[in-house]
């Protein structure tokens, strides 16, 4: 049985209260340090002035987001194109239904990285899908120079890298020309997925607070 509790035990004369929050101390997105007062970017980042009016007024753009959104939907279009190129030489039909797949696989990669939406990551994940499109055609026929023309592992690496850059100037041409309407549509359509996808809010701001330098 445990002891019982004496007048002793029990302390009136001093309250214990929960330590006080930490403020932030540097932006977010500049990474100076925060002065006098500062704003919370969607009760994620926390910004100074001169950040908040830039952010506000593009729409929530930074070149960093930028950055980390065009790495993490490179990545995307690379997998997602290989894998489609390769489902693609396994069968030998382009199934261009994919490319909706694609679309939306880019549109997720860029998201990631710039955790927002806007026109520039709207057009980065256009560019993205078409680049995904055109990567696809070319791991493609990487993989049919291999498995089924009985050509060299360098071959079909040389198809692939030599073949990805062509194609992005001649796959609108070759299609148009082999009478691939169809497929020119379900191509747009994937590209306009990914811009419906990326386009995002404005950001909400709250603030300002004082800051924990002011």
């Amino acid at each position: 049985m445990a002891p019982a509790m004496s007048d002793a035990d029990l302390q009136f004369d001093q309250a214990e209260f929960d330590a006080p929050p930490q403020l932030p101390t540097s932006c977010g997105a500049c990474g100076g340090t925060l002065r006098d007062v500062f704003w919370v970017e969607d009760r994620r980042y926390a910004l100074c002035d001169s950040c908040k009016a830039e952010r506000e007024s593009a729409g929530g753009f930074s070149v960093a987001g930028l950055a980390k959104a065009f790495a993490f939907g490179t990545v995307a279009a690379i997998v997602c194109g290989g894998l489609w190129g390769i489902v693609g030489g396994i069968t030998g039909f382009n199934i261009g239904l994919i490319a909706i797949l694609a679309g939306a696989g880019v549109a997720f990669g860029v998201m990631l990285g710039a955790g927002r939406g806007g026109i520039v990551y709207q057009l980065l994940a256009a560019v993205l899908t078409y680049f995904a499109i055109v990567f696809n055609e070319a791991v493609s026929a990487g993989w049919m120079t291999y498995f089924d023309d009985g050509g060299s592992a360098f071959e079909a690496l040389f198809m692939i890298v030599v073949g990805t850059p062509i194609m992005l100037v001649a796959l609108i041409p070759l299609t148009i020309s082999s009478g691939g309407f169809i497929s020119l549509l379900i191509y747009g359509f994937a590209i306009f997925q990914a811009i419906q996808m990326t386009g995002g809010r404005k950001p909400v701001f709250e603030g300002p607070f004082a800051a924990g330098n002011a």
